[in-house]
């Protein structure tokens, strides 16, 4: 298997882990297997996990003899994984192990995601613990479950539990940066309501589909180059209503809120032959899209015939369910100057044909509240507009950075004097289940690290060994020095 490699890698019991946990199915809603194996290497330290019924396992760690009178840090980490894979890919995330492979200086995943996004901090964890020159104080630990679709995890977890002062968040992807603030989400859904009408049986219908795009993480990645296939699709069937007339069957597209979507597949109904016009139309405007996105090389459009299906949305729907796709925003709405990142943004992640429906899920970030509400507020009028409705689903509150971080200090003097690279403070357009517990406990001085990694929430995902390497002596330290 092409995983064999992976156990020459230093630091060996990291790499064992990560390997071990990268055997297991875990995508989101899907963490039973995970968790029962975190329960049983908790169990053989003998220590005693404790599962909630959302699936968070927390546990004590006693401080090694004579480390006792360390101040108490609380290791944090969610279990699930983004489930992606290439669209070649006969992969199934409910069984199958991940084929993880080394490529140069890059741990990969053939085909699918590789789930460092989280997988990292499990086997950081777990390393650590089982380390014989690891000496600390005490410790908790909380494996959170189902981070990658919502807070629903973290959010149902017992804080008063958590006795620490300190909180290292092991959730970010590059060493050089310590977190100390991220932003806050809402997810919802906007619901345009749909009839069905039977097709003739004379109709034409042609799939169009976009596929190969780049994907990549809705916060970090939101203001890169990267083509979204919902709205670049939304895009087409708005410029083929300037001449064809036709009905939309269903257009489906995204998997998860968080993540770009890189394809998605509509089809359409015509009551005449007009594919070789379709095709020529839509092509000439996916070109023009395209060119605006040079690091989009392998997206691709293709269109053909297709076998009628019996029903389709009415011209009416269909042109409703067209507009408001245009219409919705989607990318960064505004900028933060201090940190050079997005300050308020959307992602449109999926799209749903159904019954009698068509749902659009979001995932408005901001690290100011009122500005998430503000967007969040701007998208519902829209979506009011094409008389849609608006299913709320989650909320999670930005992390707020701090004036002073004696952690993030420590952590900075640890890393710049054992690298070549100079860290430096950084807060992320993204979310981290920090917030939730900062807001529980106001007195908690946190941050999130972690390695190089690249591609999160996509099948390019990839983790730099040697910046893993350094992260977990930097932590190992860390954890043996604060005071």
């Amino acid at each position: 298997m092409a995983s064999k490699n992976i156990d020459s890698l230093e630091p060996r019991l990291f790499w064992k882990y990560f390997k071990q946990i990268s055997e297991i199915p875990r995508p989101s809603y899907q963490t039973e297997a995970i968790s029962e194996y975190l329960s049983s290497q908790i169990t053989k330290l003998n220590l005693t996990p404790n599962v909630d019924s959302n699936g968070n396992i927390y546990f004590q760690v006693p401080a090694t003899p004579g480390n006792e009178n360390q101040p108490s840090v609380l290791l944090q980490g969610h279990s699930d994984m983004v489930a992606d894979k290439e669209e070649s890919s006969t992969h199934d995330f409910d069984t199958d192990p991940l084929d993880i492979y080394v490529d140069g200086d890059f741990v990969k995943a053939k085909g699918t995601t590789l789930g460092a996004d989280d997988g990292v901090a499990l086997a950081m964890i777990l390393a650590l613990l089982n380390d014989s020159e690891f000496k600390h104080g005490p410790l908790e630990v909380i494996f959170s479950a189902n981070e990658e679709v919502s807070p629903m995890g973290i959010s149902a977890f017992d804080t008063s539990l958590i006795k620490s002062k300190y909180m290292l968040n092991i959730d970010s992807e590059s060493s050089d940066l310590v977190t100390v603030g991220c932003a806050g989400c809402i997810i919802f859904d906007g619901v345009i309501k749909t009839k069905k009408i039977k097709s003739k049986k004379t109709n034409k219908s042609y799939c169009i589909e976009i596929k190969n795009g780049l994907g990549g993480h809705s916060g970090i990645e939101i203001h890169k180059k990267i083509i979204n296939a919902v709205k670049a699709s939304a895009e087409l069937l708005n410029e083929l209503e300037k001449t064809f007339e036709f009905s939309i069957v269903k257009i489906n597209g995204g998997k998860f809120p968080n993540a770009i979507p890189h394809s998605c597949t509509t089809v359409i109904q015509c009551e005449k032959d007009e594919l070789e016009e379709i095709v020529a139309c839509a092509s000439k405007k996916f070109a023009k899209i395209k060119s605006s996105y040079p690091d989009e090389i392998n997206i691709s459009l293709s269109i053909h015939e297709v076998e009628n299906d019996s029903y389709s949305l009415s011209k009416k729907d269909s042109s409703i369910a067209i507009a408001a796709l245009c219409d919705i925003f989607n990318g960064v709405y505004t900028n933060n100057k201090e940190f050079n990142i997005p300050n308020t943004s959307c992602n449109l992640g999926i799209i749903r044909t159904n019954e009698n429906d068509i749902t659009m899920t979001h995932m408005v970030r901001s690290l100011e509240s009122n500005e998430m509400d503000k967007l969040y507020s701007l998208m519902s009028k829209t979506y009011k507009l094409a008389s849609a409705d608006i299913v709320y689903r989650d909320k999670m509150m930005p992390w707020t950075p701090s004036k002073t971080n004696s952690l993030a200090n420590l952590y900075l003097d640890i890393f710049n004097k054992n690298s070549e690279k100079k860290a430096a403070l950084y807060v992320v357009p993204a979310g981290l289940e920090v917030a939730y517990i900062s807001k529980s406990i106001p007195d908690l001085v946190a941050i999130s690290v972690g390695p190089d990694m690249f591609g999160a929430h996509t099948y390019n995902e990839k983790l730099s060994i040697p910046e893993t390497g350094r992260v977990y002596q930097v932590v190992k330290k860390l954890l043996e020095e604060i005071r």
